[in-house]
């Protein structure tokens, strides 16, 4: 009786065979994972140095912003150092530990983006029952903010994985919208249009132009 194979190795298809696409690729991903450690990193830092981390929805930002980072980290160094060795295979055991990796990661900032749309469905539809007094204005543009989130995040994961059982060669790009180009917006999207968050910033790296405030 033979014994079974073990599998050692696994082969990846790549984004592309083209010797210049991949070193292309490989400068690109690697500009879009800096500027994903950038700005998650100066939004987690910001937060966490403001009386914002005591608002549940900068609470919880700072938190997305930490797992954006695990997110990210488990795929992106692997697939910028590949891209540049021409490397094609990952073990088995370092698949399984992406696997892992990424499904819980991922699995934590869903939980995450569905307790701060609690958050701002509360803020906004049960003002007089939320904690935290704030203008309903601002509430609406964090709002919008985090719909673009969500969007960006679960509309290529309900493409990929809801549907039948079927592989195109789009598959490809949409894996990164959620793997990188998700996770390096977020950070923009929640700055751009959110004010209280700016001045946090501001006064978190330029404490100068605050001078009262920040002795206060």
């Amino acid at each position: 009786m033979k014994s079974p194979r073990n599998i050692s190795e696994f082969i990846l298809l790549g984004l592309s065979y083209d010797q210049n696409i991949q070193i292309f690729c490989s400068v690109l991903f690697l500009f879009s994972y800096v500027a994903l450690l950038a700005g998650n990193l100066l939004i987690l830092v910001s937060i966490r140095l403001s009386p914002l981390y005591h608002q549940p929805m900068y609470y919880f930002l700072s938190h997305l912003s930490s797992m954006d980072i695990c997110y990210t980290s488990m795929v992106t160094p692997k697939l910028i150092a590949d891209l540049q060795r021409g490397t094609k295979t990952i073990s088995y055991g370092d698949c399984m530990l992406q696997l892992f990796a990424v499904h819980f990661f991922g699995g934590v900032e869903i939980f995450i983006l569905t307790a701060m749309a609690f958050d701002r469905y509360a803020a906004i539809c049960k003002p007089l029952h939320y904690v935290i007094i704030m203008n309903r204005t601002r509430s609406l543009s964090t709002c919008w903010s985090h719909i673009t989130v969500v969007v960006l995040f679960f509309g290529p994961v309900i493409f990929i994985y809801l549907r039948p059982p079927t592989t195109f060669p789009e598959d490809k790009i949409f894996a990164l919208f959620y793997t990188i180009i998700a996770p390096m917006f977020n950070p923009l999207i929640y700055t751009l249009r959110n004010l209280e968050m700016k001045k946090a910033m501001k006064k978190v790296w330029c404490p100068s132009l605050f001078p009262k405030e920040a002795h206060s």
